[in-house]
């Protein structure tokens, strides 16, 4: 869980005040404000623009020639690894594409922490040639790195084939799947989990380890590519794409499809990058992604970006734009209203408890309270996780003023799970604490 310092703390313990907004004017330390989707609070007095300020004219990163070639395989995963040196807008990107091949695209936050892959699009080529594809832009900041990531392969019109039927669960959590059961996982989605025995109790283990990069698993409403094989014992683990579950659980039917390698078209420019650590080629023919090694060759991914400024002076809270190269992911929120007349002893004020998501977050809470006293004090606390609580003391300065606590702050979650725990009391017997509502907010930012 998060540190607090003394001076944090401090901070904490004073309300910050919402005015509106972002206007040309004189801020103060604490002033909440929105400007252009952006919502900050000042970290000391400034007159400097909350959100951040294009510079310049956007541009393509890659300028050189690409030299066309092609691989004998079942699929190739190609890309790009970009590492921000400083603040900038990604506004666009383009795949240098092959009429009739198959194109899945990737975005890869944090390749060498966290990992959070996000599926943008999958496509049939149309024309031979740079296929530009627009995003709302997007605010980079500087030590932010990913992966743009393309996997393409050639439709095998003759595949060969085999069937069975298991029953397909998808629960929260993986677990071992029982005969004729495919588990794939909410926490998870990436593996489907088969159990080597069908539902109709035949063994189909030799045929399902038989399986390799590129080969396909239909059902019904999903086509997975596989991208990995590992036997588990009574079951097969298979890494597939996309990260996609079926929209109903029961008895399916399976197709299991070994294709052909063929001749996959791709575009190179040999040592393009050599000299720039902050770009990097990757490539990988009927491999995994998680294999690849980078290099100094461009390849058929580009990005548009264009330079902006960003003002030291804001702490942003939250953005439509903020912070990596995907907005949030898992929002969550509890809210609790009309909890009166707290006694001196602490008492649960809300409570978040859930699965989400592995990666960072945005966690945060607020408070809006009366307490009738000049001399004693709300004490609120939270916890993370059951862990250490971290406790707090507000002193009332007037008996019918109406107060707000707000306190946001980053974490990483890399268990599966957040549980957070917020409780208040009132410091004096004889007085009336009432808190109106109180918010807990889970913002996933990767």
């Amino acid at each position: 869980m998060p540190i607090l310092t003394a001076a944090e703390k401090e901070r904490m313990s004073k309300s910050v005040q919402w005015v509106g907004g972002w206007t040309q004017k004189s801020y103060l330390a604490n002033d909440m404000a929105s400007d252009s989707g952006w919502l900050g609070i000042a970290n000391k007095d400034t007159e400097q623009r909350l959100a951040p300020q294009k510079t310049g004219n956007p541009f393509f990163v890659f300028s050189g020639a690409l030299i066309e070639g092609s691989q004998s395989a079942k699929q190739i995963i190609f890309g790009t690894r970009y590492l921000f040196s400083s603040s900038g807008y990604l506004t666009r990107y383009r795949i240098k594409t092959k009429i009739g091949h198959q194109y899945s695209v990737f975005l890869i936050n944090d390749p060498n922490g966290s990992a959070a892959v996000s599926e943008l699009l999958s496509f049939t080529g149309a024309i031979n040639g740079w296929e530009e594809l627009g995003i709302e832009d997007k605010i980079i900041t500087p030590g932010v790195e990913f992966d743009l990531m393309v996997r393409t392969s050639v439709e095998d019109l003759t595949p060969t084939t085999f069937n069975g039927q298991w029953d397909y669960s998808t629960p929260k959590d993986p677990s071992a799947p029982a005969n004729g059961e495919i588990i794939h996982a909410d926490n998870q989605s990436t593996e489907l989990l088969i159990n080597k025995t069908d539902d109709n109790a035949t063994d189909r283990g030799a045929e399902l380890l038989a399986l390799n990069n590129g080969d396909k698993i239909d059902i019904s409403d999903v086509s997975w590519t596989v991208q990995s094989v590992t036997d588990s014992g009574g079951y097969v683990t298979i890494s597939v794409t996309p990260a996609t579950q079926s929209s109903s659980q029961g008895i399916k039917d399976f197709t299991f499809s070994t294709t052909t390698a063929t001749a996959i078209g791709y575009d190179k420019e040999t040592a393009y990058y050599s000299g720039n650590a902050n770009v990097r080629g990757m490539y990988i023919a009927d491999g995994v992604y998680g294999d690849i090694v980078p290099s100094d060759d461009a390849y058929g991914v580009d990005i548009e970006v264009q330079n902006a400024t960003i003002s030291d002076d804001w702490d942003i809270v939250t953005s439509t734009q903020a912070g990596s190269t995907s907005s949030s992911k898992y929002y969550g929120y509890v809210t609790q209203a009309d909890t009166l007349d707290i006694p001196d002893t602490f008492t649960s004020i809300g409570i978040f408890d859930k699965s989400v998501p592995n990666g960072s977050y945005v966690v945060g809470y607020s408070l809006t309270y009366t307490l009738n006293s000049t001399s004693n004090a709300l004490v609120h606390r939270f916890a993370l996780n059951d862990g250490t609580w971290e406790q707090f003391r507000r002193e009332a300065k007037d008996t019918d003023d109406r107060y707000t606590i707000d306190y946001l702050f980053p974490m990483e979650v890399t268990n599966g799970s957040l549980k957070f725990a917020l409780e208040a009391k009132k410091e004096g017997a004889a007085n009336t604490l009432d808190i109106q509502f109180s918010n807990i907010m889970i913002d996933q930012k990767v």
